[in-house]
């Protein structure tokens, strides 16, 4: 009987020992910031940041992966006050992508340099580019953020997703607009901008054609 009641005491201070030694472990730590992707890049951290998500935003939830120069970002937004659409962009350094699961169509990939660029503030531009969700890049937001161990496969451009290059159709587009308003390029003195928009009709790609139209400003 007595060692029945040694063991039995034995087995609980072991289970309490456990138990006590869970109750230890500390929950990771949050850092609060605010600021857009470019501000949590140069904290110079490998952070994961939940989007503190705000009441009547069209943001319902995001979350910022930060790897040095990278930075990767998946969100979920209203439309019309319904579903959530996911969209997904990826900085690498040196291109910005941008793409949703419901309309892969309409990827797109621009240089960040571009970003900051004067071309993209026309109207016509600025409005293509919020409309593939490069607005929310540049927007300033509340995080919660927590170190991470980097995983490299979040910051992989999907294979499987078509992307235009907004950077080079915008540049293509533009130089024809100078074309056709200096006059001093014999070969486009006669060219007009509805043949322009005809040209912009042969592109194949909707997504890239509805661009050139919008940049030449067709109707």
């Amino acid at each position: 009987m007595k060692k029945f009641i040694f063991v039995l005491l034995l087995a609980v201070l072991v289970v309490s020992g456990c138990g006590s030694k869970t109750s230890s472990v500390q929950q990771p730590k949050s850092e609060k910031l605010s600021g857009s992707i470019d501000d949590l890049m140069a904290k110079g951290k490998d952070i994961k940041c939940n989007l503190v998500a705000k009441e009547g935003e069209s943001i319902v939830s995001g979350t910022t992966f930060i790897s040095g120069t990278r930075a990767r970002t998946d969100y979920k937004n209203k439309v019309d006050d319904k579903t959530a659409v996911s969209t997904h962009m990826i900085n690498d350094g040196t291109w910005l992508y941008s793409w949703t699961d419901e309309n892969p169509e309409m990827a797109i990939k621009m240089k960040l340099e571009t970003l900051a660029s004067d071309a993209l503030k026309s109207g016509t531009a600025q409005t293509q580019a919020d409309e593939a969700g490069l607005d929310n890049y540049q927007e300033k937001f509340d995080y919660d953020c927590y170190a991470w161990l980097k995983d490299e496969a979040l910051f992989s451009v999907p294979a499987d997703v078509n992307f235009v290059d907004y950077t080079t159709l915008m540049e293509n587009a533009q130089k024809t607009l100078n074309n056709l308003n200096s006059g001093n390029n014999p070969a486009m003195q006669n060219v007009d901008t509805k043949t322009m928009c005809a040209t912009c009709d042969n592109i194949s790609d909707a997504s890239s054609k509805s661009m050139c139209r919008q940049q030449l400003g067709c109707k």
